[in-house]
């Protein structure tokens, strides 16, 4: 079974679909995009996009692989569990940021904070303005070797 909440594209391919049965198997949030069965007996291949998708068109690349050029409509839809799943991947040892904030407690408190946080970014895609601490970062200049005095060191 697809995890849908993960996929904008999904691709179902059967040895045994053909015209006999129906190519209208839903998939919530989905739109079927292609069918087809590639001239063989069963074979059936059926393509589905997220419905907040326009496909644009398949391309064939040189090497025979086809490419899906889809269109977003309207914003991105910031999924919490995509969030959650980058916050449990923190680095807990790396130091704080600029907010003070240590990555421990950050992946510590995903569950918690993944509601406030998918907001923020949610609405700063809306309005287009990013807040002033996400633009903030801590850069050490680290010396690896030559010259101490030497900017390119």
């Amino acid at each position: 079974m697809v995890q849908q909440q993960s996929c904008d594209v999904v691709a179902i391919t059967e040895t045994w679909w053909d015209e006999s049965r129906g190519w209208s198997t839903a998939l919530d949030g989905y739109k079927l995009f292609r069918r087809d069965r590639k001239g063989r007996r069963g074979g059936g291949v059926a393509l589905y996009i997220r419905e907040a998708f326009d496909a644009k068109g398949i391309e064939t690349n040189e090497d025979g692989v086809e490419c899906l050029w889809v269109e977003q409509n309207g914003p991105p839809i910031i999924q919490e569990e995509a969030l959650r799943e980058l916050l449990r991947c923190l680095d807990t040892h790396k130091s704080k940021g600029p907010d003070g904030i240590h990555p421990r407690v950050m992946r510590e408190l995903a569950d918690e904070l993944v509601k406030l946080l998918s907001s923020i970014c949610q609405q700063s895609w809306l309005t287009g303005e990013v807040p002033e601490d996400w633009k903030l970062a801590n850069v050490t200049p680290i010396h690896k070797k030559g010259g101490r005095e030497d900017p390119g060191n």
